[in-house]
This record gives C-alpha cells, structure tokens and sequence, in this order.
C-alpha cells in the first residue's frame, strides 16, 4: 500500500461515490480541507481521510474518514492504518501536538490501536452553512 496526497480534480467523484454509498447523501465537497491523503493498492484507492490544520495552535482535526465500498474488514482496517500514520506524520511534520476527531465507533475502534482515547458518552454534531 502506498499513501499519496488528495487530489481534488482526479479523486472528488470516486470520494463522493463513496461517501454516497456509506451514507446516503452527497458529500459537502466544500467541507474538505485542502491537506488530504488517499491510500492505495495496486488495483487502486482504498481509502482517504482529511486533515484541518488550525492556526495559531497545535491541534488539528482528521476528518471526513472513508474506504471504497466492498473492502473487506481486514482491507478497510490495513488502508485506515495507513492513511492514519500519514496524517499523523503530516502534523507532526508542522509541529501540532494534539490530534481530535469525531467518527464513526467502527473507526474509532481502529484508531485507538494507535493511542487515540474516545469518550464513551454520547454526543451529538451540528452543522450551519454560512451561505
């Protein structure tokens, strides 16, 4: 598997074909921020995850989280390995020191392998477009 960087004239269909497949809606194309990665294999990509990088401070949030419809489990669980020691490595490379996220618990159960702690109370995310 290799990582490479998001590319938004050559990736956006096949994400937003992803995305529609997992859940159900169009992906807001405009919430994605401009550091990205997808994982790939040689049949293709496998996955892709985003990264918003705040200024001013060292946190940043990986987001938007998705794999290719029909990966298996150990597939699906192998790309998002990947895909999260590139972001991780990319923050770290721009001296942030906290990662933070909000996902799905079948990730979530992925990434805590990695040292990543998830409250177990339940929380709700809201969302207001501006324009």
């Amino acid at each position: 598997m290799t990582v490479r960087e998001y590319n938004k004239e050559t990736d956006e269909a096949l994400v937003c074909a992803w995305w529609d497949y997992h859940r159900g809606y169009d992906l807001p194309t405009v919430l994605l921020p401009p550091v990205g990665v997808v994982v790939e294999d040689c049949d293709g990509p496998l996955c892709a995850v985003w990264l918003y990088m705040t200024i001013g401070h060292g946190v940043a949030f990986p987001e938007w989280a998705m794999s290719k419809p029909g990966l298996s489990r150990r597939e699906a669980v192998k790309s998002f390995n990947f895909a999260h020691e590139a972001i991780e490595a990319i923050a770290k490379a721009h001296d942030y020191g906290v990662l933070m996220c909000k996902t799905t618990p079948s990730i979530a159960r992925v990434i805590e392998k990695h040292g990543w702690v998830f409250s177990r109370r339940h929380m709700i995310t809201g969302m207001k477009a501006l324009n």
